[in-house]
């Protein structure tokens, strides 16, 4: 059987971030179901015993006794008139709405959570992948030609600059002759 997990850390007494805390530490096996995070009964029995573990049934029927006395509580203490108590079954409509809401809204956050966890994965598995698997050999052995690349383009380069100098200088000496001819200098 499996229950969601805002059920089961109730089931071994425990708060609820420290219940997700024992899922990444103990570790406790889950699941998904409609974006749920599910876990199975018997993960829970295993990690924290059978006899610290309190049924579903147990759980919900603590819940109701704590509302009814505090219900009771609330009506002994008070004289109501019959508008007052109309109200007060309104505000208690009202609230239950919200613990019903407020517990959608958690379950929502846990599958944020999950969801988030799950990305973050795969952030990390892309991240490796994409960083430079080769080892320090290959790396080397790699920079060297770059740079055996990079020396021979340069040594081109200089070579096309001499020749360019050689010629500009030729060009020059030309020019010098023929104006010392023309004017004996």
């Amino acid at each position: 059987m499996k229950v969601k997990a805002a059920i089961a850390h109730k089931m071994v007494g425990i708060s609820k971030p420290t219940f997700y805390k024992h899922v990444k530490e103990k570790p406790i096996s889950t699941s998904t179901k409609n974006g749920a995070l599910m876990v199975d009964v018997s993960e829970l029995m295993r990690v924290y015993g059978e006899e610290n573990l309190k049924t579903p049934e147990q759980i919900e029927q603590e819940s109701l006794k704590k509302k009814k006395n505090t219900k009771t509580h609330t009506e002994e203490n008070i004289s109501l008139s019959l508008e007052e108590k109309i109200e007060l079954e309104r505000l208690r409509e009202k609230v239950s709405n919200f613990d019903n809401e407020r517990k959608q809204l958690l379950d929502q956050i846990d599958t944020l959570k999950e969801y988030y966890e799950k990305a973050e994965e795969q952030r990390n598995k892309i991240t490796t992948l994409l960083t430079d698997q080769r080892d320090e050999k290959q790396k080397s052995q790699d920079k060297k030609e770059l740079q055996a690349e990079t020396l021979e383009r340069l040594e081109k380069e200089l070579l096309e600059l001499k020749e360019q100098q050689v010629k500009i200088l030729s060009e020059k000496v030309k020019k010098k002759g023929a104006f010392r001819r023309l004017f004996g200098t």
